[in-house]
């Protein structure tokens, strides 16, 4: 009997950076609807675990604004010491976690992409911020990347330092 054709396997888990996208939507703020023309383009930064990260926990980290911020202050494999050196950092969450930083919108790396037209200063007005849509848009960039890594399979958590606490309330 011939041996049953080899399956492919997932691709493995390494530290990778890239963007998930988060679509145009129609949403209601403040009461009266809203239509949300820009598509966000989410910048993550995967610092996987450093043994068998596939069955690894995964800790969605951010805060109000660039989350690589909360990577360079404790969380990740790398830290910066007093003086602004890089180093190796021994209690790195990696240790035990997949570390997945996600930026919000318009913060950080990330940025909106309008088709059709040029961007306008009312396209980022505080009448169409809520702290509602903001906690979905980082909920829908957090899918969208489980989506894209389905070979990572651990329990998802949440883990925000400014107010990014408040919007992980929101979120959930």
């Amino acid at each position: 009997k011939a041996p049953a054709p080899a399956t492919p396997s997932a691709p493995p888990v390494t530290v990778e950076a890239g963007f998930v996208e988060v679509p145009t939507r129609d949403v209601s703020v403040k009461g009266q609807p809203v239509h949300i023309a820009a598509t966000a383009r989410l910048f993550y930064n995967l610092r996987p675990a450093d043994q068998d990260p596939e069955d690894k926990p995964i800790f969605f980290l951010f805060n109000g604004f660039a989350a690589e911020v909360v990577r360079a202050f404790g969380t990740g494999p790398t830290t910066v010491i007093e003086g602004g050196t890089v180093v190796a950092n021994p209690s790195s969450y990696t240790q035990f976690a997949n570390l997945v930083y996600l930026e919000p919108r318009q913060a950080g790396y990330s940025y909106d992409v309008i088709a059709g037209r040029a961007p306008t200063a009312a396209d980022c007005a505080p009448t169409i911020f809520n702290e509602y849509v903001d906690a979905a848009d980082v909920l829908l960039g957090a899918l969208a990347f489980l989506d894209a890594h389905p070979q990572l399979h651990g329990p998802v958590y949440w883990m925000g330092e400014s107010y990014a606490g408040v919007r992980i309330t929101w979120l959930l």
